[in-house]
């Protein structure tokens, strides 16, 4: 995956895939911004202290979804494995589907009446005009009286 994620930080960043590969192993070398763009000129290319900051950010960024990528297919792959559990023989499955697949003359009924009821439901209702005045939250206050 190192190769895609230098190929990717190369484009983005319009440079040459070696000079790109070149700044990757001296960050991961350990190797300060400030030397890779004083001392290593000749090695990086184009890249400044600035662009170099950038990325180093970015292939920090990459690298984490790389992560996160990884982990949800392994969690996607246990979960298949979990799913995947083995039938204890062919008989008593395909007993257990008959079953399942042949319903009663009750739960026909039960299931037609829920699909009678949704028409009525789904009907708008008209909305009725609030009579009663809102509450609120202050107490009103007394009218003022009339200056005599």
């Amino acid at each position: 995956m190192t190769a895609a994620i230098v190929e990717t930080l190369a484009k983005e960043f319009s440079v040459k895939p070696e000079h790109a590969r070149r700044v990757l192993e001296l960050l991961q070398a350990g190797s300060k911004v400030p030397y890779i763009a004083r001392y290593r000129r000749a090695e990086i290319g184009s890249f400044n202290d600035g662009s170099i900051r950038r990325f180093a950010r970015r292939l920090k960024q990459l690298d984490e979804l790389d992560k996160r990528r990884g982990s949800l297919l392994r969690s996607l792959e246990e979960s298949q494995k979990s799913n995947e559990a083995p039938e204890p023989d062919k008989a008593t499955a395909q007993a257990k589907s008959s079953a399942e697949s042949a319903p009663s003359a009750a739960s026909d009924e039960a299931a037609v009446e829920p699909e009678a009821a949704k028409p009525e439901a789904a009907e708008p209702q008209a909305a009725e005009p609030e009579t009663a005045e809102p509450e609120t939250a202050e107490p009103q206050a007394a009218e003022p009286q009339a200056a005599e």
